[in-house]
């Protein structure tokens, strides 16, 4: 019924935008001639009002009167010769009124009846008349979240099933792999860069890809076989980032932080000072430290790690080589309990904050975590770096889901801070999205599409998601 009435709305304003102009009395206006004539009595009068005040001769008021009223009488002969033509093929003015209001009514009758049909034929041609209203209220939000991906989830599927009949077709097989990580459905990505990989031949940027989409289906855990992919690829590229990121990750998460620190050292060492990763691979590394107990140092820039921090004794690794599993945790748990018991005495410190939430999400405890940054952000409002950490602790087990209350708030204080943000304008898009203000979300949205290089993933997602609105 809502989309009836809006379609008959904007349809009576665009038969209103077409008929209005056609229906409007004709206004008469003088002739060119007439105009002229205007305006050289205007001249005259002007050049009277020169004269007496003293601005020109006589010799000068002849001459210029002389040709005013040379081009006055051309003039008025023109006028003259045009009237009596446009007498004789117009009719006079009443018969000519009566005809032009009868055209305009006939003209009005035809359009306004043949905009509505043309549009009508159009819709139901193109569009879908008997689909059922759904109110947005009525619709269960786990579907609602589904079908705001619906526009690239189609197409997706389309592919999927091509590359069925086409399994030697590598770009079709990367193109699907990427495609599933936007979605976020990781372990069909995992599946599709592995068919990819082998038609590739190992290639290392598509082991590459296929190692992180493993690790994310994963929740972040770099299980076996996302380690057998990085070595891969550190095998055939040695100072690969990414392979090493990650390989570093994999012994911190089995419990030998201490390598994971020398691994990421040996990274920070090959890291251009503006990469984009830097920032989390220096907070990694400072939580590392605190974690083994030892004196955090900045992370090297240049090509060696000479000046790196000492780290523990022969007979301290020793001792923590010799302990089970339990004991080491049991360790590894006094440390962070140390630093936040330092953090109670020096609470102005939001790095060691955000150094303890990380320690935190590694000892898999989310909701200390998300405390921790609390406070951080309590303590150190305008710090982007504080406020993006507590953003994604709240949003890093969000998957489909909206975000909550809380994360768009912190990542609206993000936007007042710097309108520009990327993660900042995504989150917020989504919640307007949720709540049904499309206005916003687009606006959000479309804001973010300029920032995003015309053709990769996120730009796509992005437009996918606005092609939903």
């Amino acid at each position: 019924m809502i989309f009836a009435l809006a379609a008959a709305l904007l349809t009576a304003l665009a038969v209103a935008a077409v008929l209005i102009p056609v229906l409007r009395r004709h206004r008469w206006g003088p002739s060119r001639a007439d105009y002229d004539l205007t305006v050289y009595r205007d001249q005259l009068r002007e050049l009277e009002s020169d004269r007496a005040r003293g601005l020109v001769s006589e010799e000068q008021v002849e001459a210029a009167r002389t040709e005013i009223e040379r081009r006055m009488l051309r003039a008025a002969r023109a006028r003259d010769a045009v009237q009596p033509a446009e007498e004789e093929k117009t009719p006079g003015p009443a018969g000519a009124k009566s005809r032009a209001s009868w055209r305009r009514r006939a003209a009005a009758i035809g359009l306004g009846l043949c905009i509505p049909a043309f549009a009508a034929g159009i819709y139901a041609s193109l569009g879908t008349p008997g689909l059922p209203g759904r109110p947005f209220a009525e619709i269960e939000r786990p579907a609602a979240r589904t079908e705001a991906l619906g526009a690239l989830s189609g197409p997706v599927e389309q592919l999927a099933a091509r590359l069925e009949g086409e399994p030697d077709n590598l770009e079709g097989w990367l193109l699907l792999g990427r495609s599933y990580v936007v979605l976020q459905r990781y372990p069909e990505a995992a599946d599709a860069l592995k068919r990819a990989a082998t038609l590739s031949g190992d290639d290392p940027e598509v082991l590459a890809m296929l190692g992180e989409a493993i690790v994310w289906a994963n929740d972040g855990m770099v299980v076996p076989e996302a380690v057998g992919a990085f070595r891969q690829v550190l095998n055939a590229r040695p100072t690969d980032p990414a392979a090493r990121f990650h390989l570093a990750l994999a012994r911190a998460q089995a419990g030998a932080v201490r390598e994971a620190y020398d691994m990421w050292l040996a990274l920070a060492a090959d890291t251009p000072a503006d990469a984009t990763w830097r920032g989390d691979l220096e907070q990694l590394i400072g939580q590392a430290a605190e974690v083994l107990g030892i004196e955090p140092g900045a992370a090297p820039s240049g090509p060696t790690v000479a000046d790196a921090p000492s780290g523990p004794t022969a007979e301290d690794m020793a001792a923590a080589a010799e302990m089970s599993p339990e004991e080491r945790m049991a360790m590894i748990r006094g440390m962070v309990e140390g630093l936040a018991a330092r953090l109670e005495d020096n609470p102005d410190d939001p790095e060691g904050w955000r150094r303890l939430a990380q320690s935190y999400a590694v000892l898999g405890e989310p909701e200390k975590a998300v405390d921790t940054l609390r406070r951080a952000s309590e303590l150190a409002p305008d710090d982007l770096a504080t406020l993006h950490a507590y953003a994604r602790a709240l949003t890093s087990e969000l998957g489909a889901a909206p975000p909550p209350p809380e994360a768009v708030a912190i990542y609206e204080r993000i936007l007042a801070l710097d309108p520009n943000d990327g993660a900042a304008l995504w989150f917020v898009g989504r919640a307007a999205a949720e709540r049904g203000d499309s206005a916003t979300a687009r606006a959000h949205w479309e804001r973010l599409l300029v920032l995003l290089a015309p053709g990769s993933d996120e730009h796509n997602a992005v437009r996918a998601a606005l092609d939903s609105l």
